[in-house]
């Protein structure tokens, strides 16, 4: 999944976007560490924690974790992995709910994991976008999602394809 997603985050850097990791599997907040660490390695990018972006670590829970972070995320990942209050930052001071943010950005391989962020969490985004970048194993599942009318995210990127980004 780095692959498809590491451009994605790129595009979102060099926009100035402040990308806020958050993850519903236990291994996420790692991977998500690897990748920003890899982009630093291999773009020569200026990304530091806590700096131009946040990780706030895992959702436990699964479909009830996220219902209860799309309601109110600022109790439920309160510090981030290093056990530091993020939410105090500038970046993050106004965002109390999760349609504060400018965008969401899914990046999984699991049609579950897909599935639950837009039915639990894309109710509560009110006009915020999200955006799925997923593996051609759960662009299948999720597909109904994007074509039901209106479409329940914005845009979609799998390995083998890409939608356009709004």
């Amino acid at each position: 999944m780095d692959t498809i997603t590491a451009p994605v985050l790129q595009h979102l850097f060099d926009r100035g976007a402040y990308p806020v990791a958050v993850s519903t599997i236990a291994t996420g907040p790692v991977q998500a560490e690897h990748l920003f660490s890899q982009m630093r390695i291999s773009n020569g990018a200026s990304v530091q924690a806590n700096a131009n972006y946040a990780n706030l670590g895992y959702i436990p829970g699964g479909a009830t974790g996220l219902l209860a972070f799309a309601q109110s995320p600022r109790e439920v990942l309160p510090t981030n992995l290093q056990g530091e209050t993020e939410w105090d930052t500038p970046a993050l001071q106004s965002a109390d709910t999760l349609d504060k943010f400018a965008m969401v950005v899914v990046s999984t391989d699991n049609p579950d994991v897909a599935r639950s962020w837009i039915e639990q969490v894309q109710p509560y985004l009110g006009a915020t976008p999200i955006v799925m970048v997923l593996s051609a194993q759960a662009e299948p599942i999720v597909r109904p999602y994007y074509n039901a009318n209106p479409p329940r995210f914005k845009a979609w990127l799998a390995d083998w394809l890409v939608e356009p980004l709004i």
